[in-house]
């Protein structure tokens, strides 16, 4: 299910390929389509980051408060949740194109690590509430790493100016902000320094919600997944059996539809055992849909399930179709030992509930068509074929998975304890700075005589009295 420590890592990883990749060509410079893809995606991105750092500070927007010099050492955090509410927005205002068709399927070699990055952020809005209850140290190491995703920001947006079209290039250009998030950036850094490695993690809660989502193509089929997963899981003892019988249908077709995938995609030796353990694992299930006339609960379908499942089975079908990527084939197998168990959980609720019935073995000749049903009692639980089934593809799955290889977004070992992708993230941005280090801030000077002077009489009294 997907967690915070998710999307942060694919955050991170997203952010990681854009700094990493250094200042563009002449050569890629964008198209009109193409920029208001990267300016939707880089929008979607600082405006995730100030929602974070908004929600850990509380800082609600005041103009009246004036910054000055001394707010660096004394409120790092509010001096970076300020210069992210003071950066422009890149894109149009004025735009046709709705943000979630401008960060929807991507395969443009310009413009998809921006798509992705954007759609990474979008996903971590969820949490936002979650974050805002973490008080104390939690909540520090939880700022500590927000700066570091704002770190990146100036950079995306130097990049970004250089190879878009002359309008959004104009919006990019913040200097002052820019330079405010970096000197605050590096203060926060510095005096959370010595803080638990993000210890926060635990404090957050870690199942998606039960609710539907729209399924708009084959990336967003290991979310439909979890989600999927999280309405079995708050079903419990109340599982349906058209449930259970879809669950095991899209287990069984969708690790098929992903070996296709793997047969053409030619992985190596190593990773495709694997993907063919995933398929002995499921091939039981194939007993279990057909016996489903033999059990039933006291329960009714749930049309979450329903949706999801159909939704899904369509997206994996074009998937193994097409051969599009090896990638989404491997995050859906991920998922598997997570909704075959909730099945799993599901069914022995109901069971311990008296809501599992069994069909009785009478002979239907002498009683004609009537069915005689007989509760499943907890003794009988753990014999009950369909149990049985789901068990050993259970415990079958999740050993695959540990063999499955680690994603790519994980290039560099993530320390224990560490928010996941963080260090990569770092990595990436020192790698930047010692081959590009940041422009020295040019300040014009008619700019310059209207900053108020450190220990002025106005920075002394609007400043530090506010903040205290």
């Amino acid at each position: 299910m997907l967690t915070y420590g998710d999307g942060i890592r694919e955050l991170c990883a997203s952010m990681s390929l854009l700094v990493a990749s250094g200042p563009p060509t002449p050569a890629q410079r964008l198209t009109v389509s193409q920029t208001e893809r990267a300016a939707a995606a880089r929008d979607a991105i600082v405006g995730e980051v100030r929602g974070l750092a908004v929600s850990l500070t509380q800082l609600q927007p005041d103009t009246t408060v004036v910054l000055s010099p001394e707010h660096l050492v004394t409120h790092p955090a509010h001096v970076m949740t300020r210069a992210l509410r003071e950066l422009p927005k890149a894109g149009d205002p004025d735009g046709t194109r709705a943000p979630s068709e401008l960060l929807g399927r991507n395969h443009d070699p310009l413009t998809a690590a921006w798509t992705n990055a954007g759609r990474s952020a979008v996903s971590l809005e969820r949490w936002n509430h979650a974050i805002a209850r973490l008080s104390g140290d939690a909540a520090w190491s939880a700022l500590r790493d927000v700066a570091e995703l704002a770190d990146c920001i100036p950079y995306l947006d130097e990049d970004l100016a250089m190879q878009s079209t002359p309008d959004v290039s104009e919006r990019l250009r913040s200097p002052i902000s820019c330079a405010s998030l970096r000197l605050a950036v590096q203060q926060l850094r510095q005096q959370t320094a010595g803080l638990p490695a993000a210890g926060y993690l635990d404090g957050l809660p870690t199942t998606a919600t039960p609710e539907v989502v729209v399924v708009r193509g084959p990336a967003d089929i290991a979310d439909a997944t979890r989600r999927m997963t999280a309405v079995l899981a708050a079903r419990g003892p109340n599982i349906p059996m058209d449930d259970v019988v879809a669950a095991a249908e899209l287990l069984l077709h969708g690790v098929h539809m992903t070996a296709r995938v793997a047969t053409r995609r030619f992985l190596p030796a190593e990773e495709a055992r694997v993907v063919e353990e995933f398929k002995v694992a499921v091939d039981p299930l194939r007993e279990a849909i057909a016996r489903q006339g033999q059990t039933v609960t006291l329960s009714k379908g749930d049309v979450r399930v329903r949706h999801l499942g159909y939704e899904l089975y369509k997206q994996l079908r074009q998937v193994g179709e097409s051969g599009e990527t090896a990638d989404l084939m491997r995050n859906w197998l991920r998922e598997v030992p997570s909704l075959a168990l909730a099945v799993r959980g599901g069914l022995v609720a109901s069971g311990a509930a008296g809501r599992l019935l069994e069909r009785a073995d009478y002979d239907v000749r002498a009683h004609g068509r009537v069915l005689h049903w007989v509760k499943v009692t907890p003794a009988q639980l753990h014999h009950l074929p369909l149990l049985r089934v789901f068990g050993a593809v259970t415990e079958k799955v999740t050993a695959a998975a540990r063999r499955l290889p680690s994603e790519r977004a994980a290039d560099h070992a993530t320390p224990e304890g560490c928010t996941p992708g963080i260090p990569q993230l770092r990595h990436a941005l020192f790698a930047r700075e010692l081959r590009h280090p940041p422009k020295p801030l040019v300040v014009p000077r008619e700019a310059a005589d209207s900053l108020p002077l450190y220990g002025s009489p106005q920075a002394t009294a609007r400043g530090p009295a506010r903040w205290a």
